[in-house]
């Protein structure tokens, strides 16, 4: 693998993460579901970020689409047990 890692260029193998917010000015940007930031304009707190994509290997995984997977799995399972 020597020489297909190191930097992010055709030809080279990474691992990415892609996200809609800068993670230096906040690092909940990094969270999966977004983080709460004022909105200057509206003067409301508004969710922005998150993870949008991850990249592992030649697979691109939508992360909102897969939160969103998680979310019915946890409220098909509560509502299995609460059936119980």
């Amino acid at each position: 693998m020597d020489g297909e890692t190191g930097s992010v260029q055709v030809g080279k193998r990474a691992d990415l993460v892609i996200l809609d917010e800068n993670p230096l000015e906040n690092t909940k940007a990094l969270y999966g579901p977004g983080a709460v930031k004022l909105n200057d304009a509206t003067r409301q707190v508004d969710r922005v970020g998150g993870v949008r994509h991850t990249i592992k290997g030649i697979v691109v995984h939508d992360a909102k689409l897969r939160l969103s997977e998680v979310r019915a799995i946890v409220e098909e399972e509560k509502a299995r047990r609460a059936a119980e």
